[in-house]
């Protein structure tokens, strides 16, 4: 009994530690792409040296490259950083079986200008190209599939909608890129103690594509 119960200690110390190690390695890497953000939003550019973000964090380079293999996959692994959050904020309203296609687009949307704002820094800086200028082919690759991802998501919501509500048809993946430019753009001018909050600037927005786009679909232009 003795033994059993010192082998349950031995792996509850050595699931609490590995626990602190996660959460300590988390800790510095959020650090490194602070540093990392505040550069480049201030520079607006890719010119960055490891030296001066170790030197902003108060370390070494080598710490950076313990969890980076180069400048290029810190900005790779900085942008999946900003995906997560997306994804965080908007898959519960992707499995949520109880809202119809009006609903769920517009929570997504909301939900992704919230998520934006919150971290408009990051956001500011990854959506300009010069952010990937770093990275490998494959990696640019594997970002763009994660912006389409939700492109093309929002898109098959508008038709959806389009289809439930039997309006007249528009090219959903076009305006689903308008709609995502907008939301995009929105980190190049929101001051986080700005004259709107970022539930005014959502609403706002989800006004507008409410009343302006998915009320006004039957409209016929001549163009």
């Amino acid at each position: 009994m003795k033994k059993i119960q010192l082998e349950k200690k031995v792996k509850y110390s050595l699931k609490q530690g590995s626990l602190r190690n996660k959460l300590k390695e988390e800790r510095s890497k959020q650090k490194i792409y602070n540093a990392v953000v505040k550069t480049l939003y201030n520079r607006r550019s890719s010119s960055f040296s490891l030296d001066e973000i170790a030197l902003k964090i108060g370390s070494t380079k080598g710490l950076i490259y313990y969890y980076f293999k180069s400048k290029g996959d810190l900005l790779y692994k900085l942008n999946n950083y900003f995906f997560d959050f997306i994804k965080e904020s908007v898959d519960p309203y992707v499995i949520n079986t109880k809202l119809n296609s009006r609903e769920k687009l517009l929570s997504i949307i909301k939900s992704y200008i919230l998520t934006s704002c919150e971290h408009w820094k990051l956001s500011s800086v990854l959506w300009n190209d010069f952010a990937l200028g770093l990275v490998t082919s494959g990696q640019a690759r594997a970002v763009t599939r994660r912006r389409r991802q939700y492109i093309n998501y929002i898109s098959a919501l508008i038709n959806d909608t389009m289809q439930e509500e039997n309006i007249d048809q528009v090219d959903p993946k076009v305006t689903a890129l308008m709609i995502f430019g907008m939301i995009s753009y929105i980190s190049t001018w929101y001051k986080k103690n700005g004259r709107l909050s970022p539930e005014e600037i959502a609403n706002h927005a989800l006004k507008l594509i409410s009343q302006g786009i998915l009320e006004n679909l039957s409209c016929k232009y001549n163009i």
